[in-house]
């Protein structure tokens, strides 16, 4: 939506989904359900769909008229929709293939051709809007190749944990590479970069500045962003490593996620190979 509110609301949501993701692919012990949890797993499917819907009705509201701009803007909601709907039933085997996997990629790419082709009437907008197409692209590419990893190498870990979501979603190969990571930051430049031109059409007189003001706002942006992610995991990193000196183990033991044979229960369970001993915690889905 050309307004205030439109690329706000957009831009704290890309922002907050690249957040997500960061966390999500640290690879902290404290953060494993985040990994592993099927809601947690299916939860930006949900928020897709739900903010798909908000954004069309948002921009009918504010409108109430349909023009090429509208056509467009109607076209991004429903790309979000179509995405997160088709995630979810490939998540949870009623789709199945490679190729259902990848529409939430397909969907980056299709924001990335509207973005490059949504006319606007300033440099600086212009500029905004073509570097958040070339970040959808790059996008494409980060979650495609996750997708496919995901799919392609199978680990028995990820196989084991029995539960109502596939188990290519699951697989910690994933995140043993820097493609959640990237995917992370991306998303939260996309975010300030929409937040920036939410402060522009904030001006009175919707005066927006040059080109290029937008080009130093997206470096700027990309090392805040940058700066933020490393300073967030080096933070948890010592909260992580301070909950599991909590855990009684020796440096012989040996861990793993198992599922019981119910599959609302998950069971974290230390080996201590010098006596024997085990250790274990319990944790129930709700």
């Amino acid at each position: 939506m050309g307004s205030f509110i439109g690329h706000a609301a957009t831009g704290t949501a890309f922002w907050l989904l690249g957040l997500f993701y960061l966390l999500r692919g640290m690879g902290l012990r404290i953060l494993e359900p985040l990994r592993w949890n099927p809601y947690m797993l299916q939860l930006p499917g949900v928020g897709f769909i739900i903010g798909g819907f908000i954004y069309s009705f948002g921009e009918w509201y504010r409108t109430g008229t349909y023009t090429m701009m509208n056509f467009q803007h109607y076209e991004m909601a429903s790309t979000f929709v179509i995405s997160g709907l088709v995630q979810i039933l490939h998540m949870r085997g009623y789709l199945r293939g490679i190729a259902w996997a990848l529409v939430p990629a397909v969907n980056w790419f299709v924001l990335g051709l509207l973005f490059n082709f949504h006319p606007q009437g300033d440099p600086k907008a212009e500029f905004g809007h073509l570097t958040m197409g070339w970040l959808f692209g790059f996008l494409t590419l980060l979650e495609s190749a996750q997708y496919l990893i995901g799919y392609y190498c199978p680990n028995p870990r990820a196989e084991s944990n029995n539960g109502p979501v596939l188990p290519m979603y699951k697989n910690p190969k994933v995140y043993g590479t820097p493609i959640p990571t990237l995917a992370a930051i991306t998303l939260m430049i996309l975010g300030v970069v929409d937040w920036n031109m939410a402060l522009d059409f904030a001006k009175e007189g919707n005066v927006y500045g040059t080109r290029m003001d937008m080009e130093m706002n997206v470096v700027m942006h990309t090392f805040a962003n940058i700066l933020i992610a490393m300073l967030l995991t080096l933070i948890l990193r010592k909260v992580d490593g301070f909950f599991e000196s909590c855990v009684p183990q020796s440096g012989n033991s040996a861990s793993q996620w198992i599922a019981s044979d119910d599959e609302k229960v998950w069971q974290y369970e230390a080996v201590d190979a010098s006596d024997g001993s085990k250790h274990s915690i319990q944790m129930h889905e709700l």
